[in-house]
């Protein structure tokens, strides 16, 4: 907006800021000079007696908070203390094995000058600090003594004593034996109070003989073993905060109690009229032979809180009354006594001195008054270059403009709230922008906003994915506190001014107290959260990019604290929040979003896992164990002190990368076909084939009949042919049963069994239809290779035939020089489906090149997790997930990486899987193994350097093994393991 310009009425009464300034200081001090010499000793006077009341009530509170900052950890003490085994000891040896805690609660509160415990039986047991010559002296200590313990036992029916020192290292120096005793600690008033009470009691304050102190003690009854725990507490500390708390040299401060007795005074006095071991007396008040105390306590009213005046001989004296409540219902009087004279002594010297001084400013109020003008244009310069720093983004120096002038002080104040406000957007952004974690983003920019309105405290409700419910996502307090999960969902069709302030455009103002809460909405469980009995509230409501609803953002400021001041939230503090919202909701939103994408992606590769489980009844729950397993080796591994493992952590990223990893790791069986992983026997392709060399074998046998019926017609002899029949028969019968066997498979298969198989194949069967109708195209193509025979033709009962071979793809990383680096003994076929060749598998019932096939699947899971564009923090999950079948020796696959060449993570997974695999009870090929079983396996291998020797020595000494037997084994498989004799 352009400035109006002046008339010339307004530029001749116009001076500059200079004139004004130097007219307004002359005045001024003029005025003052008139004025000072009259009223300034009444009012200095006046003013250090009105200060001298209020040191008065500082003293009495000085003294509560000495009291209390001793009273409260001596209770807590003895209420802890009041738990423990100590109450039920029976003698000195189990109670002298306390004497570290004891001793450290002693050394932790120097007023407490003894833990004591009281026993039903009437045994007595104290500790105390000798810390000082007057202690070693009363108590006959030794050289070196720090403590000494008192211990009475009464196994013989009469109490004994003996005393025990020990040195400040607590260890044993001398013991003494006291002999008998009459001290009953049932009969001394501590125990009957705290017997009297399930709570912590604290005596009147009494005199300590022993310390010659007077204090008070705080006890605790257990009822459970019939015994008190006690504490005694010096007043001291009150003398000391009497002494230091002299308003002048002659000021004399008194302590009492209810009964008049003088607890402590500021002046050193001994408080002890008699004082024997049986008998002790406090002196009272009027035993002080004090003339000024005494005519303060002759006027009226003087039992009560009051401020006076008193006339002795020597002068006035100003006289006060307090009250003073300590901790444990222990209530006192403060009484001061202040000469009147010395009082004031500062006031005549400040009077006179303030004459001398206004007679100078007046001399001297000429040039300053100059000088003030040129300093005034100072902070306009300083704003300047503040301007120019905060257009460069830089923050490093606040606004510290000081100026009378209002406009430049207003200017100054706006200059620094734009700065803050510009400063804490972009911390808040910098904050932000580097985490990844959603419920850590939360916290952040609701401690952020939390520090920059300071609030009480904040909640962040988001809306839930079906839009019917505001659930809390976050509480914040201005400690730094979380807590919301208490905390319950909001349904929007609930009536409550959140649900409101959702729809509303503006932030909404609202109170909530405890008085008219609504637990629709569980308002006392927010102001719980917040620590709050009332708050007022501003609510602020959040929107995505699309103008959506989000959530709301609560700022919660203490009712009671407001009220107080008679001051309202700083609105230029909710604009700035209301500002952020805005931000703060794109955040937010965006944080779901990423989080959204790492759930999809997690349940993506649970269902990869899952679905890779479930494709073969051979792999059972697989790929669910094995990720539960490799973090638990993991976890061993960062918490192990061994030396192998001292520098090994994983960061969350590395977490992260170790769990997708080992839920990854055999993604690449989704490409291994299933007839391949549940090839049962040996002629299985997606069917058994044996039914082909039974039905062949059939066709054989009605070709002899044939042969058989033809001969008889020709008028050969049926009697001979007959038996020759059925020879041939039940040669073929135990033929096929001889082939069946072998398709079965076994651990090995003989020589002998081999050329038998060979010599049955050679047996001829009539084949006269065309094998090459109603095939496939490829199979076609295959059958292509030979010239067909013509019709009929004799085949043999068993064949390799050309088209059972099924040719490997060109190039199909074999070669050396591959990217992936695999180091594979590669099948010249991908397969060859010979009868001959398949029936004559010597061990199991997988083929070369059906093993290559399963073996391939960790090949295609290092292909397919390099082509996934995980993070750059995530690189290492194909190394990792791809590695479990590789060797320490070299000799695994599909690498043969060395064990020095692997990641550490990757060898964990290695025994895991090895683990899982020998140990797991869903297979149903095979029985599973038990603890024992499977480890002696592992140690083979260990000792074969297939395994890292210090992980499997980590599996078995951190109890990994024991742990996950115990969560996934049948009982039945948990067994005992020698550990010493695997590990050797």
């Amino acid at each position: 907006m352009s400035r109006s310009p002046q008339t010339p009425q307004q530029r001749r009464f116009s001076f500059p800021i200079r004139v004004h300034l130097f007219v307004a200081i002359i005045s001024f001090v003029l005025l003052l000079g008139l004025l000072l010499g009259g009223f300034h000793y009444q009012k200095i006077s006046q003013l250090v007696i009105g200060e001298a009341q209020r040191m008065f009530d500082r003293v009495a509170q000085d003294v509560v908070v000495k009291f209390n900052g001793t009273y409260q950890p001596v209770n807590s003490t003895v209420d802890l203390l009041s738990f423990s085994a100590l109450l039920s000891d029976q003698n000195y040896q189990t109670r002298a094995e306390r004497l570290p805690l004891l001793i450290s609660a002693l050394n932790k509160i120097p007023e407490m000058t003894a833990l004591e415990v009281g026993y039903r039986s009437k045994e007595y047991f104290i500790v105390r600090k000798l810390n000082t010559d007057y202690l070693k002296l009363q108590f006959n200590a030794p050289q070196g003594a720090h403590y000494v313990i008192d211990n009475i036992e009464t196994d013989t029916g009469v109490g004994l004593m003996h005393r025990y020192y020990y040195d400040q290292a607590q260890q044993p120096l001398v013991v003494r034996d006291l002999g008998q005793t009459p001290y009953d600690p049932t009969a001394r008033p501590w125990f009957q109070l705290a017997e009297g009470s399930d709570q912590v009691v604290s005596t009147r304050p009494y005199f300590f003989y022993f310390i010659g102190q007077v204090g008070i003690t705080v006890a605790r009854y257990r009822a459970e073993s019939g015994s008190v725990v006690a504490a005694d507490i010096t007043l001291q500390q009150l003398s000391d905060t009497l002494a230091r708390s002299r308003v002048t040299p002659s000021t004399k401060l008194f302590l009492i109690d209810q009964a008049q007795q003088v607890l402590a005074t500021s002046h050193a006095e001994s408080l002890v009229r008699e004082g024997t071991l049986r008998r002790t007396e406090i002196k009272k008040i009027d035993e002080l032979d004090d003339a000024t105390l005494e005519s303060f306590l002759a006027q009226p009213h003087a039992d009560e809180e009051a401020n006076g005046i008193v006339e002795v001989a020597d002068g006035e004296w100003i006289a006060a009354r307090r009250k003073v409540e300590l901790a444990g219902d222990v209530t006192l009087s403060l009484i001061i006594l202040v000469p009147k004279a010395e009082l004031l002594s500062e006031a005549l010297l400040v009077r006179n001195q303030s004459i001398v001084i206004t007679i100078l400013i007046v001399l001297l109020s000429i040039p300053a008054a100059l000088m003030i003008a040129t300093r005034i244009s100072r902070p306009l310069k300083e704003l300047a270059r503040q301007t120019s720093q905060v257009r460069r983004f830089d923050f490093n120096q606040p606004v510290s403009i000081r100026s009378a002038i209002v406009e430049i002080g207003q200017l100054g104040y706006s200059m620094q709230l734009m700065q803050d406000t510009i400063k804490n957007f972009v911390e808040m952004i910098k904050s932000v922008a580097g985490e990844r974690d959603f419920d850590r983003l939360l916290e952040k920019i609701t401690q952020e906003t939390v520090a920059v309105s300071s609030a009480s405290g904040a909640i962040v409700y988001l809306m839930n994915e079906a839009a019917t419910q505001l659930v809390p996502a976050c509480c914040m307090t201005s400690q730094g506190h979380r807590q919301h999960h208490h905390l319950i969902p909001l349904d929007l069709t609930t009536k409550a001014p959140f649900i409101d302030a959702l729809a509303s455009q503006d932030p909404l103002y609202f109170s909530m107290g405890r008085a008219n809460g609504n637990e629709h909405f569980g308002s006392h469980l927010i102001l719980d959260s917040v620590e709050l009995e009332a708050a007022n509230v501003v609510a602020f409501p959040l929107r995505n990019r699309q103008f959506e609803q989000v959530g709301i953002l609560c700022l919660l400021f203490d009712a009671k604290a407001d009220s107080g001041t008679g001051e309202t939230v700083s609105e230029e503090k909710i604009e700035f929040v209301n500002a952020v919202a805005g931000f703060s909701a794109l955040t937010i939103e965006s944080g779901q979003m990423v989080q959204a994408q790492k759930n999809l992606l997690e349940a993506f590769i649970k269902l990869i896992a899952g679905a890779i489980d479930e494709k073969s009844p051979y792999t059972g729950g697989h790929c669910q164990r094995v990720p539960v397993l490799t973090k638990m080796i993991a976890q061993a591994a960062c918490n192990s002190d061994e030396v192998e493992f001292a520098d090994f952590s994983l960061s969350k990223a590395q977490w992260e990368e170790l769990h997708i990893a080992s839920w990854l790791h055999d993604c690449g069986k989704v490409t291994t076909p299933e007839y391949v992983v549940d090839k049962s026997t040996k002629l299985e392709t997606l069917y058994d084939r044996i039914h082909e060399i039974r039905m062949r074998f059939e066709v054989i046998k009605r070709e002899r009949e044939l042969d058989y019926w033809k001969a008889v017609a020709k008028g050969a002899s049926e009697t001979d042919l007959a038996a020759a029949l059925q020879a041939d028969l039940k040669q073929l019968d135990e033929e096929f049963a001889f082939v069946a066997e072998c398709n079965v498979g076994g651990e090995y298969m003989a020589p002998d069994r081999i050329e038998r198989i060979k010599a049955i194949a050679n047996r001829r069967w009539l084949r006269t239809l065309d094998d090459r109708l109603g095939v496939s195209w490829e199979e076609l193509q295959r059958k292509s290779r030979a010239a067909p025979p013509p019709l009929p033709v004799a085949e043999s009962l068993l064949a390799d035939r050309e088209d059972h071979i099924i040719d490997r793809a060109d190039a199909e990383y074999g070669e050396s020089d591959n990217p992936w680096g695999f180091k594979l003994k590669v099948p010249r076929h991908k397969y060859n489906r010979g009868e001959i060749y398949n029936l004559t598998i010597e061990k199991g019932t997988l083929s070369e090149e059906e093993r290559f096939i399963i073996n391939n699947h960790i090949v295609q899971t290092i292909i397919m997790l390099n082509k996934l564009p995980f993070p750059r923090q995530m690189r290492s999950i194909p190394d990792i997930a791809g590695g479990h079948h590789e060797k320490m020796d070299g000799s695994g696959y599909p690498k043969r990486l060395r064990g020095e060449q692997m990641p550490l993570t990757a060898k964990m997974m290695a025994i895991a899987d090895i683990f899982e695999a020998l140990t797991a009870s869903d297979r149903p090929y095979k029985k599973a193994k038990s603890l024992s079983e499977a480890l002696q396996i592992m140690s083979v291998m260990k000792a074969e350097a297939h395994i890292d020797g210090d992980l499997f020595a980590l599996f078995l000494r951190s109890g990994v093994y024991r742990e996950y037997a115990e969560q996934f084994l049948l009982p039945e498989q948990i067994d005992e393991v020698d550990i010493a004799q695997l590990l050797g």
